[in-house]
């Protein structure tokens, strides 16, 4: 089947600071629709240039990955694409917590909950039978007669070497190199799925779930070699990588030097890739960008140090407390 993946254009913190990296979760679901035969055309729309409408009667079934920051821009995409008479899947961090709403609209027939890579199969491999059984898929939602069905969740995929490395060859590689880290390209390499710490503000604990699932070395080496070959990258940015790196690094230095890594602060630190205080700096330009793009924000900036008589002695001595305290 002809299908089309879409990466809304983002809108958070990455944006506010200029970091540009590739839609790895998508591409790892184009590699691994790919690996079944069928046609797959990525848009990543963080790096249209100029607006340009899609041509959805090309394809028989479109894919959205969204987050909560893009979930209107996925909707409207979803209303074209529906309208063009395709079949709207969904997936995502937001789609799947809050799936009966997206449903509810009318523009989405699909939605897919936590790891795609089997589940999209599944549901696309049901479509090009046209034979309605979608019931027995694990992990998707949809309306049947007006009412919501959830099926059952799928496991997650223990074995992660099993999945294909992300489809790079579908996007032009050469428009995510104005990241950079110290001087060096810098590229996205995802080592496992799961996370243990279950912060309040982030969905990656439940969506891949508490059990941390790695890669092996010899994978990530091998993904490493295609970015740098194919690709031409020298630095990475492991997602997650504090336990890989440890396990990696020597063998990498040694097989091809200097290679740039950067992963959690931590980590960072105990290496002379960068400086506790530039990685410090470099965490508050973030937020400071991030809290300063709208008036609003400002506006809310300049009353709280109006209403504590914040003055410049305060600043500095936040500054010099927050970098040398």
């Amino acid at each position: 089947m002809n299908i089309l993946l879409i990466n809304p254009a983002p809108s958070g913190t990455l944006k506010a600071i200029g970091v540009l990296f590739p839609p790895l979760g998508l591409l790892y679901l184009a590699a691994y629709m790919e690996r079944e035969d069928h046609q797959v055309v990525v848009k990543d729309l963080a790096v249209q240039k100029r607006r340009e409408e899609i041509d959805f009667k090309r394809f028989d079934i479109v894919g959205i990955s969204t987050d909560t920051t893009r979930h209107d821009q996925a909707l409207r995409l979803a209303k074209k694409a529906k309208a063009n008479g395709c079949t709207v899947v969904m997936g995502g961090p937001h789609p799947s917590y809050v799936d009966e709403e997206i449903l509810l609209t009318k523009r989405v027939d699909f939605i897919v909950r936590g790891e795609g890579e089997i589940t999209f199969s599944e549901l696309v491999a049901s479509l090009e039978k046209n034979n309605g059984k979608f019931h027995s898929i694990q992990g998707i939602s949809f309306l049947s007669n007006g009412k919501l069905v959830r099926t059952l969740p799928r496991p997650f995929i223990e074995n992660l070497d099993s999945l294909p490395f992300p489809a790079r060859h579908l996007i032009n590689m050469d428009d995510y190199r104005r990241t950079k880290l110290g001087g060096r390209e810098i590229t996205p390499l995802i080592t496992s799925r799961g996370c243990p710490y279950q912060c309040a503000f982030c969905s990656s604990s439940h969506f891949f779930g508490t059990r941390v699932r790695s890669r092996s070395v010899g994978s990530v080496l091998n993904e490493l070699e295609e970015i740098h070959d194919r690709y031409h990258f020298n630095a990475v940015a492991l997602y997650p990588g504090t336990a890989i790196y440890e396990q990696v690094k020597n063998r990498i230095f040694k097989w091809r030097a200097p290679w740039s890594f950067f992963d959690m602060q931590h980590l960072v630190f105990k290496h002379d890739h960068f400086s506790f205080i530039r990685m410090e700096w470099l965490l508050l330009k973030a937020n400071l960008l991030y809290y300063t793009r709208s008036k609003k924000a400002i506006q809310d900036i300049w009353g709280h140090i109006k209403k504590h008589r914040l003055g410049i002695q305060t600043i500095f001595r936040f500054l010099k407390e927050y970098f040398w305290g």
